[in-house]
């Protein structure tokens, strides 16, 4: 069972693998309006890519990967999101087949941030029926997206593409995964953490 921290810090977290993902709530007007549409807690995804540890084994920093609004790039976990919500993942795939997709996610270093993707969801479904989908997420369904491979991508995109490309894909080619722990069926997650909660302040 995930085990579940509230104010978590960098030492609490599991013994983690590349090749696992995260995904993150944070808040912005841009993320509430994705979950509003995937129907999810967390709104972004992205790579965990380097474990650093001390010379005794303990934890020093967790570099990630992830795409953002100015395109796929690195960055480190505790500095970016120690004060979000967070889950981390990990697909039921051996050690080997997890490098390997990371690998894949580093060549998308050159790929920019797929702004476009609405387009991808009209084309698709055609105007009408994008319409009436947004009447289906406006009253609380949850919707499946469609997933287009480009030369751009989304957060969950960067996760979802490179594990399809070793043949371990997280879920069907032509629907999009979702900021969602329980999106796929062959991941699972293994650690959940809550950003400290703020104390309030209380008058002398």
């Amino acid at each position: 069972m995930a085990k579940r921290t509230a104010g978590w810090q960098l030492s609490e977290l599991p013994e983690l693998r590349p090749g696992d993902w995260a995904y993150i709530r944070t808040k912005t007007i841009a993320s509430f309006v994705i979950r509003f549409l995937f129907k999810s807690y967390y709104n972004h995804a992205l790579w965990i890519a380097q474990i650093l540890k001390n010379d005794q084994g303990v934890l020093q920093s967790v570099g990630i990967i992830e795409s953002v609004a100015k395109g796929v790039s690195p960055g480190d976990l505790w500095k970016l999101y120690q004060k979000a919500d967070i889950v981390i993942m990990r697909a039921d795939c051996p050690d080997e087949t997890a490098h390997q997709a990371l690998m894949e996610a580093y060549k998308n270093g050159r790929k920019r941030y797929d702004w476009l993707i609405p387009l991808d969801i009209i084309r698709r479904y055609g105007w009408r029926n994008a319409f009436i989908s947004l009447i289906w997420i406006i009253k609380g369904e949850k919707v499946l997206f469609p997933h287009v491979k480009d030369r751009s991508v989304v957060c969950v995109e960067a996760i979802q593409e490179p594990y399809a490309d070793v043949g371990f894909p997280l879920t069907d080619k032509d629907w999009l995964l979702s900021p969602d722990p329980y999106s796929s069926s062959v991941a699972r997650p293994i650690f959940y953490g809550y950003g400290p909660k703020i104390k309030a302040k209380v008058k002398p």
